[in-house]
C-alpha cells in the first residue's frame, strides 16, 4: 500500500469517529454565537473573549487578526460560562483528534494490504469508508480485531506493538462512536 491511500483511509476514519462529536461541538457554539448575535445587530461574525483573542466560526484567532475598523464586541457576561464549558470540551476534542490522528496514522503504516487495514479494526469504526474497504465487506475475516483480540488476550494474530498502540485509543474510539447514539 501507497502512503498517499492509508493518509486518506486514517482521514476518513478520524471523520467518520469524531464526526457525532463535532456535530454536538457545533451546535452548542451555534447557541452560544446566535445568542451573542441576537444581543449585537451591528457586531461581525465573531466575539471577543478576553483581551488577547476573539472567536469566528470555531476558531480562536489573535486580536491582531481583527481587520482596521471593525468592532467586537465581547461575549455577554451570562454566556461566558457556557462559552468557558464548551471551549473547555472543545479543547478535549482537539486533544483527541490528535491523538487519533497521531496513533492511527502509526498504526495503519503497518498495514500491507487493505484486508489488514479491514482486519485492524472493528466492525462498528470500519463502515464502508473507502471504495477499497467497501468490497471488503462481507469477506470474512483472516484474524479478529484489534479490540477483540485486546479484550479476549489473543497475541497470535497480531503483534505487540500494534495492540497496545490501539488499546491506547479504543476506549476513546467507541466513545465517539457513542455519541452518534445521543
Amino acid at each position: 500500500m501507497e502512503a498517499p491511500e492509508i493518509q486518506a483511509f486514517t482521514q476518513a476514519v478520524i471523520k467518520d469517529v469524531c464526526k457525532p462529536r463535532r456535530h454536538m461541538l457545533r451546535t452548542t457554539f451555534d447557541k452560544i454565537f446566535l445568542e451573542q448575535q441576537a444581543r449585537n445587530i451591528n457586531s461581525m461574525n465573531a466575539y471577543l473573549v478576553g483581551v488577547q483573542a476573539f472567536f469566528y466560526g470555531m476558531k480562536v484567532m489573535p486580536i491582531s487578526a481583527v481587520s482596521p475598523g471593525y468592532y467586537l464586541t465581547p461575549l455577554a457576561s451570562d454566556l461566558q460560562e457556557q462559552h468557558r464549558d464548551w471551549y473547555a470540551d472543545f479543547s478535549v476534542y482537539q486533544r483527541d483528534r490528535q491523538k487519533f490522528q497521531q496513533t492511527m496514522s502509526s498504526l495503519f503504516l503497518r498495514a500491507k494490504t487493505w484486508q489488514d487495514l479491514r482486519d485492524m479494526l472493528p466492525e462498528h469504526v470500519i463502515r464502508p469508508i473507502l471504495p477499497e474497504i467497501a468490497a471488503l465487506q462481507g469477506v470474512h475475516r483472516l484474524r479478529p480485531d484489534l479490540d477483540t483480540a485486546i479484550n479476549d488476550q489473543q497475541t497470535l494474530h497480531w503483534e505487540p506493538r500494534s495492540m497496545v498502540m490501539y488499546q491506547q485509543i479504543s476506549s476513546l474510539v467507541n466513545l465517539y462512536k457513542g455519541y452518534a447514539l445521543l
